[in-house]
């Protein structure tokens, strides 16, 4: 599903491309950037890699979210796209709960935790009020990451298969060109991605608050 809806929205893109879009409007080509800070959090409950001992684990953390869209209109405010999402939180807090024990540890700064998500969505705006909601379906996966070295190269050390996310989106955008919009936006992502090796489910939860740049 995910993968034909990739491909809907780069047909419609390559075709919206050669439209003559009017100035001011949503139609046409459409290309959107989205940056800001965010905070993830992932629980799993019972994990495979810690057997009889811990109950529930947690990783949480603050960072950057970073996601490109890019598709089409297929009628006057309603956009289809393809979408790549990062949120990385940087020396996140991990804890453990488990009959007795209730233990967290903060990672240092050379420790990254990320959710990669890749899929489609529509988008839809609400003028002129210059207001937008956004749905995604996504396919992701978690990764933990460090830099052992402090050279800049990570190394992964754990992550997940690959699940499904629904990301929402609502924000709001100021026309600075006959073409090019400015705003801010706030979404949510929440998904359930399976443990590598075993057969529980990280329950994954991500907020951000992006700026966004917008071609249409």
């Amino acid at each position: 599903m995910i993968r034909r809806t990739l491909l809907t929205a780069a047909a419609l893109s390559g075709l919206c491309a050669t439209a003559n879009a009017a100035p001011e409007t949503h139609d046409g080509f459409f290309l959107q950037f989205n940056i800001g800070p965010s905070a993830q959090d992932w629980t799993i409950t019972n994990p495979p890699f810690l057997p009889d001992v811990i109950d529930e684990l947690n990783i949480a953390g603050s960072g950057l979210q970073m996601d490109v869209n890019i598709g089409g209109a297929v009628a006057e405010n309603i956009i289809v796209f393809a979408q790549f999402s990062v949120n990385t939180a940087v020396a996140p807090e991990v804890t453990l709960q488990g009959g007795n024990i209730s233990a967290s540890e903060t990672f240092g700064d050379d420790v990254s935790a990320a959710t990669v998500g890749i899929g489609g969505g529509v988008q839809y705006y609400v003028m002129p009020a210059g207001i937008y909601l956004a749905g995604s379906l996504l396919s992701v996966q978690l990764q933990l990451a460090r830099d052992a070295n402090g050279d800049g190269n990570s190394e992964e050390r754990g992550g997940s298969e690959k699940g499904v996310g629904l990301q929402l989106r609502l924000g709001k955008e100021w026309w600075v060109s006959d073409e090019w919009g400015l705003g801010i936006a706030g979404s949510y992502l929440r998904a359930s991605i399976p443990e590598l090796g075993g057969d529980e489910a990280w329950t994954v939860n991500n907020f951000a608050v992006t700026f966004t740049a917008t071609f249409n």
